[in-house]
């Protein structure tokens, strides 16, 4: 056998063994390093209730009402249903635009899954103006329910039927 051909396969039998040798040590260490990013001083305990009243009061009622043809999904980001990767504007920067965005309830088509319309409860003020104009700018409608605790539910069934209405034609 060639002399070169010896050193070379021994050299190469040296380098694939100090790579196992390597990884085997990381994967050994690997679950000790993996955190996540959570930082473990933090301690975290469920929430006993979900909603306020009002948006309890009113998810029961879209949700009897509306079942059979609309999902009402509760708090759901804005990042859900836009889409910011438009040609000429920084995609990540568009996302860190509205991560922070909520709206109270989803209407969402239970056959196609499409969102119908975001339901928005003025029992709150923050970040409302900036998802009203996000959402006004792409045309999707907002049914807005201002102080839903005093309104009766057959006044938030209607607050629903002009934008509901071609679902029931």
């Amino acid at each position: 056998m060639d002399f070169k051909l010896v050193w070379v396969l021994a050299i190469l039998v040296v380098v694939v063994y100090a790579i196992y040798k390597v990884m085997q040590k990381h994967v050994e260490t690997l679950p000790a390093k993996l955190d996540f990013g959570r930082k473990k001083d933090y301690v975290y305990r469920l929430k006993e209730e979900v909603f306020s009243k009002a948006e309890a009061r009113c998810f029961t009622i879209l949700d009897e009402t509306f079942s059979k043809k609309f999902y009402v999904i509760p708090k759901m980001s804005l990042n859900t249903i836009l889409d910011g990767e438009i040609k000429g504007q920084n995609w990540d920067g568009a996302a860190q635009a509205i991560v922070d965005l909520k709206v109270d309830f989803m209407m969402i088509h239970r056959k196609t899954l499409t969102p119908i319309c975001a339901v928005q409860l003025d029992d709150r003020i923050e970040g409302n103006f900036m998802m009203e104009q996000v959402l006004g700018d792409v045309g999707f409608p907002i049914v807005k329910l201002k102080r839903p605790e005093e309104m009766s539910k057959k006044e938030i069934v209607l607050s629903f039927a002009k934008v509901l209405k071609k679902y029931y034609d």
